[in-house]
C-alpha cells in the first residue's frame, strides 16, 4: 500500500466525524472537552477526548485506557487490521491519491481450461512466509509474545506455523465452468493454506466472511486440527523419558521392540493442557502465547467422545475457548454440558461488539480479545475456567488405607461445590433479576437463547435433580450415591440460591424510529421504510417469554409467522390530504375495522338503495340533490331503480367497502379519514417507544350522535371500541385493564398495584360520563408511581411506563387544552350496533364473518394476516410525522352534547328553536336563565355556567354567539330590553364553517409512497 499522508487525511476535522460515526454520544464532547461519554453499555460514562498532533482520539478509562485515533477505533470496533482500518477512514473522508488503491483484493488470471484440466480441480503453490503475512494472522500481543526481536519472533512464528501446517500461498488455481482461474496473493491480500496431506483448506483472511475458506481434496467428515501433532509430541516425550530412566541390562534380558513400545505407551507423560479453539486463526494466536491448541474442521463439528478420550491420554486438562457471540455461547454451553469435566474459558463480555443494524457480532473471539489483552491477562482468565461438574468426589479409606465399601460398592464422598454449581446454573440460564415489587429486591429467571422467563426457586433445584437423573442412564460418573447426596444436601436452600448472579439484560425493543416484534420463529424490525424479517429471536435483544407474540394452537407445533405485503397503500391526493387504497382484504380484523369507519353506512346501505321510492317527486329529489350537493353522475347513480335482489347484491358486493359507489366523494373521503385515523391509532399503540412530543392516550368513542344523553347514551355501545383495544392484548401480553364504569376507580390509592416497568399497556374500558380524566394527566405525560399493596412504592420512568387506551360510550365533557393535547381521538361508526328501536336490525361482527368470532375462531392464516396488518399499521405510524385525526364534526357535537347535558339541550331546542323567534336578535340572558332553571326545577346555576352552556349550544348548531360588534369593552352585550337595561345574548344563524377533515392542507405535492412525508407540522388540537 502506498504511503498515506495522515496530516492531509485528518486535515478536515482531525477524525471527529469518523469517531462520531461509532460513538454518537461523543458529539457534544467535541465542544465540551471535559464531558465524558459512552462507547459501550455502562452505567456511568467513562470515555473522554484528547487531540494529539491534530488527531482526535478516544480514551476509555473504564476499559483498557488506551488512546485511540479514528484508525485505531476502526480496528477495535470492526476487528480489522491496520490496513483495512486505514482504507475505511480514507474512503470515509474521500481521500484522493492516484498512487493509492484502497480495496484489498487479490490478483486474478483467467484462461480457457485445457482438455486435461478436470472441472473442479484445484492446485496450490506455497511460498515462503513473510513477516507481513505472519502479522496478518497474529495480533500485536500474540506477535510480541514470541520474542524480543523481529528475527526471534519470525523464527518462532515460522516454527509455529509449520507445527500447525499453515503455509503461505503464492497462488492457487481452480477449474470452473470450463475456465482455468488463478488467484494470486499480494501483500495487501495474503492467502494461506492449512495443509493436512490428503486435503487442505485455503484461508483468505481479507475476504468476506462467507468466502474465506475453500477446501482442496476430499474433506473428511470429521477432523481435529493439531491433535496428531500433539500425539506425536507426547510420544517423543515418553521415548525421551524411557531412554533417560532405562537402566543398562544384559543383551539376553533386553525387551523386544514390541515390549518397549508397550512400556513407553504406559508411561504417564502428559501435556499440562490442550485448548480447543473455535477456528484456525484463534488457535494460532493462542498457540503464540505458548499453549498447545486444537480446532475443528468446520463450525458445525464438535468434539466427539473418541476425541475427548484421545486428548485425555496426552493432556491433564482440556479447555474449550468458544466465541462469545450467540452461536459461540450455544455451542460452548452444549459442549460443557456434554463433558462435565471440560473447562470452559469464557472471554469477557466487554470485548463483544454487535452491529446495531444486522445484529451480527463484529468482535467476539480470541483474536479480538488479544487486540486489547496480553498473555498475563489470558493466564488470569484461564484461572477462572470452570467445569460444569457441580460436585467434588473422593473415595473413602479406613485407617489401614483400605477402600471402604458400602452396599457392595466403593464408598465415595460427594460434596456440593458452590462455585462450580452456581457457574453451571448461570451458564444453564438461571439467574436473578432486579425487581422493586419483590420484598427480596429480585426474582429468579431462566434465560434460554434470548427468551427470559420468570421462575421460582423450586424450579432451579428441580433442574439440578432432573439433570443428574437423566445423566445417570449413561454417565458412569453419576451414581445413585451422588443423587442421594444432592437430594439430601442443604446447600440448595433459598438463601444459597441468592448467590446466583444478578442479570442486567437489554430488553429495549423499540426506539424513536423502530420497533422489534418477536415471534417464535422470526423477528420483525418495523421502521418507516418497511418490515425486515430475520429468523429466530434477534441476536442482541432479549424478550420476556410472555412478550413473544404467539397464538393458541391445538397441537404441539409452534406458531409460525411469515411477513406478507401491506394490505393497503397510503398516499396523498392532489390537495395534499392523505388517501388510502385497500389492496388486500384477507385479514378479518382489517375488514372489521373498515366497517367501523363506515360512518355513512345508513345512507349507503339503507337510504340510497330506495331513493327512487322515498323521493318520488321532483321537489323531494331537488331538495335531496341540493342537501348533498350531488353531481349529475351521482344523481343518476343514486336515484336508479333497484330491485330487492339488486339491493341484496350491492350489500354483498360492498360488504367491506370503505368507498362504495352510493357515497358522495366527500363521504368517501370522510370514511377514509376515519380508517386512516384508526390505522394510525393502532400503529401508535403498537409502538412501545414513549415519545415526549407524542405523549398521548388513545380515546376511543362513538361517532354517532345519541338521541338521548346521560345513562341512556349507553345505547351506542357495541360499535367495536373495546374489541379494537383488546386486539392489542394479542401483542402486548403485559397489560392491565380497569373498569371505567367504577366511580371509585380514581379514588383507589393502589390503582396501579399490578403495573410494573414491564407493563406495556393500560386499558380503561367503558369509561363513564364523569370519569376524572385529570387523575391520569401525570401518568400519561410523565413518570408513573405505583403504590403496590404491602410493598414500598416506586417510580417508573416515562419512557418505560405503559401507554393508555380509553374507550367510552359518552362524549368528552372536558374541553380543556391540558386534556385535549393528551388525547389521540379515534371514533367508531354505529355499523355494529344493538337494535334499541332506532335500527332495522342488530348487527355484530359475527354476522359479517359467517358466525366466526374474531380471534377466538382464528386459524393459523387468520393470525398471520392479523399480525401482518398490525405491523403495517405500525409502519404507517412511524412513517407519518403528523397526528392523523378523524373528521371532527360529529365528535365535537357529541362532546358538546355531553358537556352541556341533556336537560339544557332539550330546553334550548325549544327555547331557541326557529319558531321561538329568539334567533338573530338580542334577548335577555336573565329571562332565558330563569326560564331554564324554573322549567327544569334547578335551584342553583351560576350565570357563568349558563353562559358556558349557551356557547356550547351555539357551537353545536354552528351559530355565532354574541358577535363582537355587539360587545362592549368588558365583552358583554348591554341593552335596554323590554324597558330594562340588562345583559343580553345573541344567537346568529349565520353558520360557522365546521372544521374540515384532518389533513395537512393544500399546496403539498401528491405522495405515492407512505414513507415520503413532508416535514412535521405543528399539532393543531381541538379548538375548545
Amino acid at each position: 500500500m502506498a504511503r498515506i499522508d495522515l496530516d492531509r487525511l485528518f486535515a478536515i476535522d482531525g477524525g471527529e466525524s469518523y469517531i462520531i460515526k461509532y460513538y454518537p454520544d461523543a458529539r457534544e464532547s467535541f465542544t465540551h472537552h471535559l464531558r465524558k461519554f459512552k462507547t459501550r453499555t455502562e452505567n456511568t460514562a467513562s470515555a473522554s477526548l484528547k487531540k494529539i498532533n491534530g488527531e482526535w482520539g478516544v480514551t476509555d478509562f473504564g476499559s483498557e485506557q488506551k488512546w485511540r485515533n479514528a484508525i485505531m477505533i476502526a480496528m477495535l470496533e470492526e476487528g480489522w487490521d491496520y490496513g483495512q482500518a486505514l482504507r475505511d477512514v480514507c474512503a470515509f473522508y474521500d481521500y484522493q491519491d492516484g498512487a493509492v488503491n484502497f480495496a484489498a483484493k487479490p490478483r486474478y488470471e483467467e484462461r480457457p481450461a485445457k482438455p486435461d484440466e478436470q472441472e473442479g480441480a484445484s492446485t496450490v503453490v506455497p511460498k515462503e512466509l513473510t513477516i507481513i503475512e505472519i502479522r496478518t494472522i497474529l495480533t500485536d500481543n500474540a506477535w510480541y509474545n514470541l520474542g524480543n526481536t523481529e528475527e526471534s519472533r519470525k523464527e518462532k512464528a515460522l516454527s509455529l506455523f509449520s507445527l500447525y501446517h499453515l503455509k503461505s500461498l503464492e497462488y492457487y488455481t481452480n477449474v470452473f465452468q470450463g475456465k482455468h482461474l488463478t488467484t494470486y496473493s499480494t501483500d495487501e491480500y495474503p492467502i494461506f493454506y492449512f495443509d493436512e496431506g490428503d486435503f487442505g483448506k485455503i484461508y483468505r483472511p481479507k475476504a468476506a466472511h462467507d468466502k474465506r475458506f475453500r477446501y482442496v481434496g476430499k474433506k473428511p467428515a470429521h477432523f481435529v486440527h493439531g491433535l496428531a501433532q500433539h500425539q506425536a509430541f507426547v510420544k517423543e516425550l515418553k521415548k525421551d523419558r524411557y531412554n533417560a530412566e532405562a537402566e543398562p541390562v544384559n543383551e539376553e534380558f533386553q525387551q523386544s521392540p514390541e515390549e518397549v513400545a508397550k512400556e513407553i505407551d504406559r508411561m504417564n507423560v502428559k501435556l499440562p493442557e490442550i485448548i480447543a479453539c473455535s477456528g484456525g486463526s484463534d488457535a494460532i494466536n493462542t498457540a503464540a502465547l505458548g499453549y498447545r491448541v486444537i480446532w475443528m474442521n468446520s463450525e458445525s463439528e464438535s468434539l466427539s467422545g473418541e476425541d475427548m478420550s484421545a486428548i485425555l491420554k496426552i493432556a491433564e486438562k482440556i479447555y474449550n475457548l468458544p466465541d462469545i457471540d450467540k452461536t459461540g455461547k450455544q455451542t460452548g454451553h452444549a459442549l460443557a454440558n456434554k463433558y462435565l469435566n471440560l473447562l470452559t474459558i469464557w472471554l469477557p463480555e466487554k470485548i463483544l461488539r454487535v452491529d446495531k443494524e444486522t445484529g451480527k457480532a463484529t468482535a467476539k473471539d480470541m483474536r479480538d480479545y488479544l487486540k486489547t489483552h496480553n498473555k498475563k491477562d489470558f493466564e488470569r482468565l484461564m484461572g477462572t475456567a470452570l467445569p460444569y461438574r457441580f460436585w467434588d468426589s473422593e473415595y473413602s479409606y479406613d485407617d489401614n488405607g483400605k477402600m471402604k465399601m458400602k452396599f457392595g460398592r466403593p464408598l465415595i464422598q460427594y460434596k456440593f461445590n458452590h462455585v462450580q454449581a452456581y457457574n453451571f446454573l448461570y451458564m444453564s440460564g438461571f439467574a436473578r433479576f432486579k425487581s422493586e415489587r419483590d420484598k427480596e429486591g429480585f426474582f429468579y429467571v431462566r434465560v434460554e437463547g434470548n427468551v427470559v422467563r420468570k421462575i421460582d426457586a423450586q424450579e432451579i433445584k428441580g433442574y439440578l435433580h432432573s439433570f443428574l437423573k437423566e445423566r445417570w442412564q449413561y454417565d458412569d460418573n453419576v451414581t445413585q450415591d451422588l443423587l442421594n447426596s444432592m437430594f439430601s444436601t442443604n446447600q440448595l436452600s433459598i438463601s444459597n440460591l441468592a448467590n446466583l448472579p444478578l442479570l442486567d439484560l437489554d430488553f429495549q425493543s423499540s426506539g424513536p424510529e423502530h420497533q422489534y416484534l418477536f415471534f417464535p420463529n422470526c423477528t420483525w424490525k418495523v421502521t418507516k421504510d418497511g418490515i425486515d424479517e430475520s429468523k429466530g429471536i434477534n441476536t442482541n435483544k432479549y424478550v420476556w417469554e410472555d412478550k413473544v407474540i404467539t397464538y393458541p394452537v391445538k397441537d404441539s407445533n409452534l406458531p409460525r409467522i411469515k411477513k406478507t405485503d401491506s394490505m393497503f397503500k397510503i398516499s396523498r391526493d392532489p390537495e395534499g390530504a392523505l388517501d388510502i387504497e385497500i389492496t388486500n382484504k384477507d385479514c378479518m380484523f382489517f375488514r372489521f375495522l373498515i366497517n367501523t369507519a363506515r360512518v355513512h353506512w345508513r345512507k349507503e346501505l339503507e337510504d340510497r338503495q330506495a331513493l327512487w321510492m322515498t323521493h318520488d317527486t321532483p321537489k323531494k329529489r331537488e331538495t335531496y340533490i341540493k342537501d348533498f350537493a350531488l353531481t349529475e353522475e351521482e344523481t343518476t347513480r343514486f336515484f336508479a331503480t333497484r330491485s330487492i335482489e339488486e339491493q341484496d347484491k350491492y350489500k354483498e358486493d360492498h360488504k367491506f367497502d370503505i368507498a362504495g359507489p352510493l357515497l358522495t366523494e366527500q363521504e368517501k373521503k370522510e370514511q377514509k379519514q376515519h380508517l386512516l385515523n384508526r390505522i394510525y391509532t393502532i400503529g401508535y399503540m403498537m409502538h412501545r417507544y414513549k415519545d415526549p412530543s407524542r405523549a398521548w392516550c388513545v380515546w376511543a368513542m362513538d361517532n354517532k350522535l345519541s338521541e338521548s344523553l346521560g345513562d341512556d347514551a349507553k345505547s351506542n355501545g357495541g360499535s367495536g371500541k373495546s374489541l379494537t383495544g383488546k386486539v392489542l392484548k394479542w401483542i402486548w401480553r403485559y397489560n392491565v385493564s380497569f373498569s371505567g364504569r367504577n366511580p371509585l376507580l380514581t379514588k383507589n390509592p393502589h390503582i396501579y398495584d399490578k403495573v410494573t416497568r414491564h407493563t406495556d399497556m393500560i386499558i380503561v374500558d367503558d369509561c363513564y360520563e364523569f370519569l376524572d380524566f385529570g387523575f391520569f394527566y401525570g401518568d400519561i405525560t410523565g413518570d408513573m408511581n405505583p403504590n403496590p399493596k404491602q410493598t414500598q412504592s416506586y417510580s417508573i420512568a416515562f419512557d418505560e411506563s405503559p401507554k393508555f387506551w380509553f374507550d367510552s360510550n359518552f362524549g368528552d365533557r372536558d374541553f380543556s387544552e391540558s386534556t385535549q393535547r393528551r388525547k389521540l381521538v379515534t371514533s367508531f361508526s354505529d355499523y355494529y350496533h344493538e337494535n334499541n328501536g332506532a335500527y332495522l336490525e342488530t348487527r355484530q361482527p359475527t354476522d359479517d364473518f359467517d358466525g366466526k368470532r374474531l380471534f377466538y375462531d382464528f386459524g393459523p392464516q387468520d393470525w398471520n394476516n392479523l399480525y401482518n396488518f398490525l405491523a403495517w399499521c405500525l409502519h404507517f405510524y412511524l412513517s407519518c410525522p403528523e397526528k392523523v385525526k378523524p373528521p371532527m364534526n360529529n365528535i365535537q357535537k357529541r362532546n358538546l352534547l355531553s358537556s352541556m347535558g341533556n336537560r339544557f339541550f332539550e330546553w334550548a331546542e325549544v327555547y331557541f328553536g326557529v319558531e321561538s323567534k329568539r334567533l338573530d336578535k338580542i334577548i335577555s340572558k336573565r329571562v332565558a336563565k330563569d326560564d331554564y332553571t324554573n322549567s327544569e326545577k334547578i335551584r342553583d346555576l351560576s350565570t357563568q355556567k349558563f353562559t358556558d352552556y349557551c356557547k356550547k349550544y351555539a357551537a353545536y348548531h354552528g351559530y355565532e354567539f354574541n358577535p363582537a360588534e355587539y360587545l362592549n369593552t368588558q365583552g358583554r352585550i348591554l341593552r335596554e330590553i323590554d324597558g330594562v337595561r340588562e345583559e343580553g345574548i345573541f344567537f346568529g344563524t349565520k353558520k360557522i364553517d365546521p372544521e374540515p377533515a384532518a389533513a395537512p392542507g393544500p399546496g403539498k405535492p401528491p405522495v405515492t409512497n407512505p414513507t415520503l412525508f413532508p416535514g412535521t407540522p405543528q399539532d393543531d388540537e381541538m379548538p375548545f
